[in-house]
């Protein structure tokens, strides 16, 4: 089963990914800041992460650079509902794999 880490400061996001994932079969772990990321990444690892690239403790690039140091092969997508073409590309020299705009449109 896949595992996959979920940071976003907006509750309401997690939940909604939360319940995606595990419908879909995956283990969903999700936390309210970057630095949470960080430590929970020390602790386990994950396939995934999908990270909001706006956070007020620690960005989702800035996270994205510091976990890649200790688990380089976890695959990051960034999510933001500021989109720009700069944050998008520093995130895929960060070595993101994919970068996702706000709000998620769901097809069944």
């Amino acid at each position: 089963m896949p595992s996959i880490l979920l940071v976003d400061d907006e509750p309401n996001i997690l939940e909604v990914l939360e319940i995606v994932l595990k419908d879909a079969g995956m283990d969903a772990c999700k936390c309210t800041s970057g630095r949470d990321a960080l430590r929970i990444l020390r602790e386990r690892p994950f396939d995934l992460v999908i990270s909001d690239i706006r956070m007020p403790d620690l960005s989702g690039v800035q996270l994205l650079e510091e976990a890649k140091q200790f688990t380089p092969d976890t695959a990051f997508i960034m999510i933001t509902a500021f989109a720009s073409t700069e944050t998008a590309i520093e995130a895929i020299q960060h070595g993101a794999y994919d970068y996702l705009t706000k709000p998620f449109r769901w097809k069944s």
